[in-house]
């Protein structure tokens, strides 16, 4: 289970999208002070359709289970990046955000759902 919120970085010199979340265990019970791997996929049009932009970052959380990080944005932790984030259509497309964690760090992901982004990055195609 995970809580999210994410707000977005609209200053035409930062790139992505903030993100943050409180990482809890199939219990409900939060995961606190511990590093893990999240991977975040952007789905366009819908959750079956093309993937257009995935990461996959090493977090720490706090005492109270909440990580932060920026979508989109290279910073301390990033592993992987597939696909350019400069190639996301915000303009035309429904965008779908794909979240996962993997608490134990062994890559092994543990999907948590499909959430749409009900507003894109304006800066990002103005």
């Amino acid at each position: 289970m995970l809580t999210f919120s994410s707000s977005y970085l609209n200053a035409q010199n930062k790139i992505g999208i903030h993100f943050q979340a409180i990482a809890r265990n199939n219990d409900g019970l939060i995961i606190a002070d511990k590093k893990l791997n999240i991977k975040i996929g952007l789905y366009t049009d819908s959750i079956e359709a093309a993937l257009v932009y995935e990461e996959i970052k090493s977090v720490k959380t706090n005492v109270l289970g909440l990580f932060f990080v920026d979508i989109g944005k290279t910073e301390e932790g990033k592993l992987i990046t597939t696909i350019s984030w400069d190639k996301i259509n915000w303009e035309k497309t429904i965008q779908f955000l794909k979240v996962s964690i993997d608490p134990a760090n062994d890559l092994q992901f543990v999907s948590l759902g499909y959430y749409p982004v009900n507003a894109s990055p304006y800066a990002l195609y103005a």
